[in-house]
């Protein structure tokens, strides 16, 4: 497919899911979560390809993920987590360790096909790294805010660098706000510090090590011993 073909889809919008005519914010069940994972939406590589590429395995395999996912989803509202749950936006989670490129090596999110058939990729590589569970929660919760909303992918942005920067900044404040309103406040924050300390840091490339670890001293202290 060529590349104005690719553009043009990417540009479509997919339907609005939200937000709900009323609100549900019953809980739910780690049941529920598990059952929807394991529909082939849950990609992770066996520990052996893992450790060719990152000293700690053991934190990317399924075994770890599941479970600290599941925790995660399970505390979405209910009507949040529904449009998941019901297909309306189809997400597969991809986990790998984060790789020496210009992509984010915390988490990232990337849409594809037209607007009346877009599917999510969610891939999450350094966040298997967080420790303390407030942080996590916050990098999963946002990209999944991403998804409801429909964030376009890279190649429908703007094409001058300084309104690229200025369509990102808004993408991001408005998955920031979403996430607030369900009242994920203290998480929300969590990944605002995260991302002004990666910023601070000069760029993506800099604070990545060749084992996939994050190098900054204020990640550290969060990252998994």
């Amino acid at each position: 497919m060529d590349e104005s073909k690719i553009r043009k889809e990417a540009l479509e919008r997919a339907p609005t899911v939200w937000p709900p005519r009323e609100r549900d914010d019953s809980p739910v069940s780690e049941e529920e979560v598990t059952i929807y994972l394991k529909s082939k939406r849950l990609r992770c590589e066996d520990a052996t390809s893992l450790s060719r590429r990152t000293r700690r395995p053991e934190l990317y395999v399924k075994k770890s993920v599941l479970p600290r996912l599941t925790r995660t989803l399970s505390r979405l509202p209910r009507d949040f987590f529904s449009i998941f749950q019901r297909g309306e936006r189809e997400v597969t989670f991809i986990v790998s360790p984060a790789e020496l490129t210009a992509s984010h090596p915390v988490a990232e999110t990337r849409p594809y096909g037209p607007g009346n058939n877009r599917f999510y990729v969610i891939f999450l590589k350094g966040v298997m790294e967080l420790q303390d569970t407030v942080s996590f929660d916050g990098v999963i919760i946002h990209e999944l805010c991403h998804v409801v909303l429909d964030h376009p992918a890279a190649i429908a942005w703007p094409i001058d660098p300084n309104d690229q920067k200025v369509f990102a900044d808004a993408m991001e404040k408005e998955a920031m706000d979403l996430a607030i309103s369900l009242g994920f406040v203290e998480e929300t924050e969590a990944f605002r510090h995260l991302l002004s300390t990666m910023a601070e840091e000069g760029g993506h490339r800099e604070y990545i090590l060749p084992s996939g670890r994050i190098k900054s001293l204020d990640l550290e202290r969060r990252l998994l011993p």
